[in-house]
């Protein structure tokens, strides 16, 4: 998760999208602040970790530095595009009609 953070804080604005994109729906789990008597550690997947990086203004309190308007707009269209492919391939792996098409491919 501290790669993300850096890349967030320190990459390249321009290229930082194709950095991220292998990591938007990986499930490993992961608990990126430490445990409070109060939180329990909330953990969350690495996949929702790197979209609320890239979304969000604020991480835990601290202001996250701006991204340049036309790559933060750039980079939501993306993220919504590789969302509406998730739920695309979720309903299609749940469609058992679906994937028996697709196994006799």
């Amino acid at each position: 998760a501290i790669g993300f953070l850096y890349l967030r804080y320190a990459g390249d604005p321009v290229s930082v999208f194709r950095w991220i994109e292998p990591y938007l729906y990986d499930d490993e789990p992961i608990q990126p602040r430490a445990k409070s008597a109060k939180q329990n550690g909330a953990s969350e997947t690495i996949g929702e970790y790197v979209r609320r990086l890239f979304t969000d203004k604020n991480y835990y309190g601290t202001i996250l530095p701006r991204l340049p308007i036309h790559i933060e707009r750039d980079i939501q269209v993306k993220l919504l595009q590789a969302e509406k492919i998730e739920e695309r391939a979720k309903k299609h792996a749940s469609d058992p009609r679906t994937m028996s098409y697709f196994q006799r491919l």
